[in-house]
Order: C-alpha cells, then sequence, then structure tokens
C-alpha cells in the first residue's frame, strides 16, 4: 500500500506478499516524511506494531523489514491491532501531505 503525494510516492506502508505475509518495510519508511522527518515518529510506530502480540520489531539500527506470518494475522486481535497502528500512521501520512513542501530558490 503506498500513499502519495503530487503524484509521487510519498510512503509505502506495507507489502503483501504472495504467501499472504505483511512486510513493513521500516528501512524505505525512514527516508520519507513523516517518518524520515523525526526518530521519535519512527519509534512510536515501531512501539505500537510491537504491541501487537508475536511481532518482534527490529530497532532503528537494525534498520530491517519486519514480516507477519500470515498464520499470526489469522489472529483477530493481532488483525485489530496492527489496523490501530496503521491508522496512526496513515493519519501522520495526511497530516505531512498538508503541510506546504520547501520553496527552492
Amino acid at each position: 500500500m503506498k500513499l502519495h503525494r503530487d503524484g509521487q510516492v510519498a510512503s509505502t506502508a506495507f507489502f503483501i506478499s504472495s504467501d499472504g505475509s505483511l512486510l513493513i518495510p521500516f528501512s524505505y519508511m525512514g527516508d520519507r516524511p513523516p517518518f524520515g522527518k523525526s526518530r521519535q515518529m519512527r519509534d512510536e510506530l515501531r512501539r505500537r506494531i510491537d504491541a501487537v502480540p508475536g511481532a518482534a520489531v527490529p530497532t532503528e539500527e537494525e534498520r530491517e523489514n519486519l514480516t507477519l506470518r500470515p498464520e499470526l494475522l489469522a489472529d483477530t486481535h493481532v488483525r485489530e491491532a496492527i489496523n490501530a497502528a496503521f491508522e496512526w500512521a496513515f493519519e501522520q501520512a495526511r497530516q505531512a501531505q498538508h503541510e506546504p513542501a520547501p520553496r527552492s530558490e
């Protein structure tokens, strides 16, 4: 799932692989607003996803992506927790889209 701004990809939230796994690309998100602006925001997203039972989120220094297995995602509580984390992330991305783009001089 990708978020766009002015015809460009602003952020990639996650990928769903052919085996049903959910890949969360932390290494890619760190380069894009709103998460590229703030270590605190990236850590907050990690904290929200890490609260999901069975999700072991890598640290900033590891810069690895997180993959959640299909059998983990079969649990309703896990899906609800992941949805809540991404709802927060999408709201942050929407807010960043409303910020004026830096001007070139």
